[in-house]
């Protein structure tokens, strides 16, 4: 199903456009709200380091743990906020992202039908789930935007019939990676899925080149000792909030500083997380469902 069919859905079914709209309605609500988090404040940052053309972004916040790309996409936006005084840079901010949740829909809609599931259904489940909303609305994170480009891979490659399926597959699954690095095993199933069998290899040959695109993006910031710092120590090396909550707020609450060979035990943690999510991905290649097994595996592993 293409696209442009599902685009059809919604002057065909007055219900659907219904949602749509009172989905976007209440992401409007939370964009023109003045309400700042922590996050907005340090996107807030990043735009005007931009702006003053302060370029390696490394080198002024030390806790910036994402790609480049979310430095230049807050630096384009401070920028049109400030060609457009009437509108906030957070109020920008919030609709690009909000973007995304209609474009992810317009890839959802035909993903359901492929499961006999009915549009009105996962238009309600997603468009107006209040997580979706206030995590597009408000807060405003980049997460939402690589699951779109993971989503728009698969779907190009397992449900359409467009022409270029690898390659275009390939730079939707990059892009997603480049944009937020947190579905790094999703990425891996889809291409493991793309070549199974006897041709697995090809598919993590082609994750590699994917690996390798998103470790360019730190060239040209990694030039000075400073700057590779704190991108080793920050984006490669990052650990998240350890102690503070998930399964590691849990082990030290049962064993506070333990250590395994002068590791610390959330460190040994994470190496544990990578190495399952790995082996994870390749079992699941045995389903012949990548979209179930994709489900499963963001629900385990991001």
């Amino acid at each position: 199903m293409s696209i442009k069919s599902t685009s059809s859905w919604f002057s065909s079914q007055p219900t659907l456009l219904t949602i749509v709209i009172l989905g976007v309605l209440l992401r409007l609500l939370l964009i023109i709200t003045p309400s700042l988090n922590f996050d907005m404040r340090m996107f807030i940052n990043y735009g005007q380091i931009f702006i003053e053309e302060k370029r390696n972004i490394y080198l002024y916040i030390y806790s910036y743990n994402y790609s480049p790309a979310i430095f230049y996409i807050s630096g384009i936006l401070t920028t049109i906020s400030k060609a457009l005084p009437s509108l906030s840079y957070p109020a920008i901010h919030r609709a690009f992202i909000s973007l995304f949740d209609v474009l992810t829909l317009f890839i959802l809609l035909p993903i359901a039908k492929k499961y006999n599931i009915s549009p009105t259904r996962t238009a309600v489940f997603f468009f107006l789930n209040p997580v979706s909303i206030l995590l597009s609305g408000y807060h405003a994170h980049f997460d939402n935007v690589a699951v779109f480009f993971l989503l728009l891979g698969a779907w190009y490659y397992f449900c359409s019939n467009l022409p270029y399926r690898k390659i275009i597959t390939w730079l939707a699954l990059t892009s997603g990676l480049i944009a937020k690095h947190i579905l790094p095993f999703q990425t891996l199933l889809v291409f493991l899925f793309i070549y199974k069998g006897k041709k697995s290899l090809k598919g993590i040959i082609l994750f590699g080149f994917t690996i390798i695109v998103f470790l360019a993006t730190f060239i040209p910031f990694y030039n000075t000792v400073d700057s590779r710092y704190v991108i080793n120590e920050y984006v490669f090396k990052y650990e998240g909030l350890p102690t503070i909550s998930g399964i590691t707020l849990i082990i030290n609450q049962l064993c506070s500083g333990c250590e395994v060979g002068g590791i610390k035990y959330y460190t040994l943690y994470k190496y544990l997380f990578l190495i399952s999510g790995v082996l994870f991905s390749l079992f699941l290649v045995r389903s012949k469902d990548i979209f179930r097994s994709l489900l499963l595996l963001i629900l385990f592993f991001v």
